[in-house]
């Protein structure tokens, strides 16, 4: 597949889907946990090893370059709209266990970091690949260090969630780059079918809007407003009917982007993570941190 990059706020009418989409966000600062395409690792690892990237990732790269990046853990959507996450298997682990070294995912060699090093990729070591079918899943990520300092395992556990709303989905991000805990903040996964670019950034884009004061479908939905500044990556949103509370009910956010999204079947699919609950931020009064993290499409 061919990857390029959505960039956020600037969809066209008209504009195919050819190949792996993807916004690349760095989340180190989210507790060195990433959701990245093969087009991202590219961008973001190459300085720190130099533009031969996947010749010199046999020498491991350490100090501050790589552990300030984080840990990268891979994901894509192949030709029949699964979900794929590729990583080493144990298979004696009563859990899919990843070492923090590199993967590989349909086709395409990305890495996973460790937290002092970059690994060269073996393929010769096994492999194992979950296929997700599209939906909302419950996903769990554990990290521990294992008897020497660089040995970061992360353990990714899926499961469909039920209820009402079955397309929810949390996902902790509590360790941080440096070994420490964090408040863990709520990331929701979906993956959907949309018909082009325009018709995704309509219904769920959280950019500030060209057309009109409303904002898209997914905001209206919620009854967000836009705050006066904007910081980087992180979009604070007010409540529109003037009320200052920050206690939204918990998949809120999730239950509405499934909700709108997911009576469209249309014919390309897109993943989206949003990080909800980003703790790790200051709170102006009456706002809500909502982070969009990344969105993959194909």
């Amino acid at each position: 597949m061919v990857a390029r990059e959505l960039h956020r706020g600037s969809a066209s009418a008209g504009s195919t889907m050819t190949g792996l989409r993807d916004m690349g966000v760095h989340f180190s600062e989210l507790g060195g946990f990433a959701l990245m395409s093969p087009a991202v690792v590219e961008r973001e690892l190459a300085p720190a090893v130099g533009d031969d990237l996947w010749g010199r990732l046999a020498a491991d790269v350490t100090g501050d370059d790589a552990t300030d990046r984080g840990v990268i853990i891979p994901v894509t959507v192949d030709e029949s709209g699964h979900c794929r996450i590729g990583f080493r298997f144990d298979p004696g682990a009563e859990e899919v266990v990843a070492p923090a070294g590199p993967l590989e995912v349909v086709g395409n060699r990305v890495v996973m970091m460790k937290l002092a090093s970059l690994l060269a990729w073996d393929p010769e070591r096994s492999l194992f690949a979950l296929d997700v079918p599209d939906g909302w899943y419950a996903v769990r990520v554990v990290s521990g260090r294992g008897d020497e300092v660089a040995d970061l395992t992360v353990t990714v556990a899926l499961s469909p969630t039920a209820g009402p709303v079955r397309r929810t989905a949390d996902l902790d991000l509590r360790l941080a780059a440096d070994g420490t805990r964090r408040t863990p903040g709520m990331v929701s996964i979906w993956t959907g079918r949309f018909g082009d670019e325009e018709r995704l950034w309509e219904h769920v884009s959280l950019e500030r809007p060209h057309r009109g004061p409303a904002g898209s479908v997914f905001m209206q939905a919620m009854g967000l407003g836009w705050y006066d500044q904007d910081r980087s990556s992180t979009v604070w949103l007010r409540r529109a009917d003037g009320t200052t509370s920050m206690d939204l009910p918990e998949g809120a956010f999730a239950a509405a982007v499934a909700n709108d999204l997911a009576r469209r079947p249309d014919d390309d699919a897109a993943v989206l993570l949003y990080d909800l609950d980003a703790r790790d931020l200051p709170e102006p009064p009456g706002l809500t941190p909502l982070r969009l993290l990344g969105a993959y499409r194909y």
